[in-house]
């Protein structure tokens, strides 16, 4: 295995005398330049692994170049985390800094700047693979294809039929997770940091509003694939227009139907009181039921489950067994007596 020498590569006497050599007039100084020279060693990091990415993606090892992009993906979401830790600083001693350091930012780091320019140099060769593929496989997309604004109609074929490009989908999509590390995992989080340091309507140290850090994050980097992700939808939409809604339908009529089934039930478990009786005197015995009555009620008050579903269902089990016991003495988990 490879032996690297920490002392001699690292040499962290250098680094303490540094540290030790410096002075800070400002509470905050120290923990500044930490984070922010920390951010610089990681972005050189990251573009490192972007370049060996691009190597092997123009020897068309695709699922090297996109491990190594998510490789890199991770480490600018940690840049991101890393400047997020500035929110920490006491306002009022950051801001007597921030006085002294005008002309100076984080922003203005060439390594920073690198990772755009370096990111979008990753979409040519998936855009001509791709192009490949559809001649290759005698696509009518790649006819069509006459300049970089015709390309999303080559990642539409990736992205319609990954089963057939394997390798090119799982590189399309480890651009997707690396637009999103600098878009969202840093821009994003720098343009909120700055928001909660020195408020939405102020100047960075580079003289620049807070406001227009905005533009960094929304701003894709890969415009084409988002394209192609829009034309699938549409035309998915369009040959599955007969299933729009369908589940939600299916449910709304599962129901109405038990609704309804409710309601019937709920209707024939409730016979009129005059069925029932031939006096109007309580006090007098009933008389006796006809067998075409008897039959009735004994269908009416074997209630299905499906009551249980309606709100009233309890007061509609103890006014039938209040008819029954009335009836037969009995309630309807007893047997009926013989009339």
């Amino acid at each position: 295995c490879l032996y690297l020498d920490y002392t001699a590569m690292v040499r962290p006497e250098v680094i303490l005398a540094t540290l030790q050599s410096e002075s800070y007039v400002h509470t905050e100084d120290f923990f500044f330049r930490s984070v922010h020279l920390s951010t610089e060693c990681w972005s050189f990091v990251a573009l490192h692994q972007l370049a060996s990415a691009l190597r092997f993606a123009n020897l068309g090892k695709w699922y090297e170049a996109a491990a190594l992009m998510r490789h890199a993906a991770l480490v600018i979401e940690y840049m991101g985390s890393n400047i997020s830790t500035l929110g920490c600083m006491n306002l009022r001693d950051y801001l007597r800094l921030k006085v002294e350091i005008e002309g100076t930012s984080g922003e203005g780091s060439s390594q920073v700047k690198e990772l755009k320019p370096a990111a979008r140099r990753m979409l040519p060769p998936l855009v001509h693979a791709a192009y490949l593929a559809a001649v290759s496989g005698n696509e009518s997309s790649a006819s069509d294809v006459t300049s970089d604004d015709d390309a999303p109609q080559l990642m539409l074929l990736i992205y319609r039929w990954p089963e057939d490009h394997g390798a090119l989908h799982d590189y399309a999509l480890a651009l997707e997770f690396l637009e999103t590390s600098i878009l969202g995992g840093f821009y994003y989080r720098h343009f909120s940091l700055a928001v909660k340091v020195i408020g939405s309507q102020s100047r960075g140290t580079m003289n620049r509003s807070v406001q227009a850090l905005k533009n960094a994050y929304e701003t894709m980097l890969f415009p084409c694939l988002d394209a192609a992700r829009t034309l699938l939808g549409q035309i998915m939409d369009r040959e599955l227009l007969v299933n729009k809604g369908r589940i939600m339908t299916e449910i709304q009529r599962k129901r109405e139907r038990a609704q309804t089934a409710v309601s019937t039930e709920s209707e024939r478990a409730s016979p009129p009181i005059s069925a029932c009786s031939t006096n109007a005197d309580a006090s007098a015995a009933p008389a006796p039921i006809p067998a075409t009555t008897t039959c009735c009620v004994v269908t009416a008050v074997s209630i299905p489950e499906a009551i249980a579903l309606d709100a009233s269902s309890w007061q509609v089990c103890q006014r039938v067994d209040a008819l029954r016991q009335e009836i037969f003495g009995c309630t309807r988990y007893d047997t009926p007596q013989e009339t």
